[in-house]
């Protein structure tokens, strides 16, 4: 999960601790390409590997049964599964509602309410910076 300066300090809140130390214990810097095709890292959640069922699975830091910062979850985990991969077709939809029990489950939504949270997601302004290689030393 990709997080936003809003993201991280509300989930540095919830945790009580401080930003910079909310990043050391829960955060990862992840290789990307930005919409220009340059490289950049984003700050991201880090994962747990877990097995479930089997099977092995990279579960948030903060997934233990169920969401243990959901007051505090990031924008990326609020607009789940509206995300626009998941979107672009039935196929996509069905294979996520087979690892994603709330699919088809609780409050109903509108074509409108998705759309606001996806406005949302993509006005976000992830937490950003070079490469290590490109950085200043």
């Amino acid at each position: 999960m990709f997080l936003s300066a809003e993201d991280a300090a509300a989930l540095a809140a919830v945790k009580g601790v401080a930003p910079h130390e909310f990043e050391k214990m829960f955060c990862r810097w992840v290789l990307w390409t930005d919409a220009d095709g340059k490289p950049v890292q984003r700050l991201s959640l880090r994962e747990r590997t877990s097995s479930a069922g089997g099977r092995l699975s990279e579960d948030c830091v903060f997934w233990h049964g169920g969401c243990t910062v959901y007051e505090a979850r990031p924008l990326q985990c609020r607009t789940y599964p509206f995300w626009s991969e998941v979107l672009a077709s039935e196929k996509a939809w069905r294979e996520t509602a087979r690892s994603c029990p709330g699919i088809g489950q609780g409050a109903w939504h509108s074509l409108e309410e998705i759309e606001s949270l996806l406005a949302q997601e993509r006005e976000q302004r992830i937490i950003t910076r070079a490469p290590y290689a490109l950085r200043a030393n």
